[in-house]
């Protein structure tokens, strides 16, 4: 993951890429570095934030979230809302000329946003100035290629997270031809994820002795051995291994 541009992270089925997304954030976050999080299925946001906020609770001033909060989300969540917080800041603020939006943005390290919030145009400016030193994306197996471009622009580098065998992007043909103008030729090459593409390559690079630029989680303990067997045998050649403490799990355990 020290890759300088962009890496992959293929995480097989019940890994543990929490974790390790973990363990990046608290790497970069110790040296000032401004990570963006990102995925285009918005429900990961908030379990995401949810999840940090339980393992890391002083990391409460540094997460920001820039997508618009879903119906029914907790209360708790709010405090890591954008909006919620320039609010809060021009209420406390004794000059009211100051630039709210600009000292929002400042004071956190990780930013958390669906794909379709960044085109927001208060984010588009300030971060096409001021861009993230790194962006993770998550998902990354299932979110189309063109989709995958706009965080891309916003930073230095681009670290993709998720496995391609789990399903593809379900955008109709006619959507990608009205909206991007695609030809008929190329419209397989638009349904393919960017990180499918460069999975491949790497595979191809891996084969011709060049440094690789994926990493593979394979170590799950969220299920037994024999209910990861199907798909191991049948899509990752063996690969995914059980964690001894999880081998004899059974259905009802889970």
């Amino acid at each position: 993951m020290a890759a300088p541009e962009v890496c992959l992270v293929h995480t097989l089925p019940n890994a543990n890429g929490f974790g390790v997304l973990q363990k990046y954030l608290e790497s970069q976050g110790s040296v000032g570095k401004k990570v963006l999080v990102v995925s285009e299925f918005q429900e990961t946001i908030p379990s995401l934030i949810t999840q940090l906020i339980k393992s890391k609770p002083d990391w409460v001033d540094k997460m920001l979230r820039l997508d618009e909060p879903l119906l029914l989300e907790s209360e708790d969540l709010a405090s890591y809302d954008f909006k919620n917080r320039l609010y809060r800041l021009r209420k406390e603020s004794e000059d009211k000329n100051s630039d709210f939006v600009s000292e929002v943005l400042e004071d956190a390290l990780f930013f958390f946003s669906s794909i379709t919030s960044l085109e927001n145009p208060t984010f588009q400016q300030f971060f096409k100035v001021h861009k993230f030193d790194s962006c993770i994306l998550l998902n990354a197996g299932q979110t189309p290629f063109a989709l995958s471009l706009l965080p891309i622009a916003l930073t230095n580098k681009i670290i993709l997270v998720g496995d391609h065998y789990i399903g593809y992007p379900s955008i109709k043909d006619s959507v990608w031809k009205k909206a991007y103008d695609v030809r008929n030729d190329d419209i397989p090459a638009y349904r393919t994820s960017l990180f499918e593409r460069l999975f491949t390559q790497s595979l191809i690079r891996a084969e011709d002795g060049q440094r690789s630029i994926c990493i593979a989680i394979k170590e799950q303990n969220y299920t037994s051995q024999l209910m990861v067997k199907s798909s191991n045998d049948h899509f990752y050649q063996g690969e995914i291994q059980t964690q001894e403490s999880a081998k004899r799990k059974k259905l009802m355990d889970i």
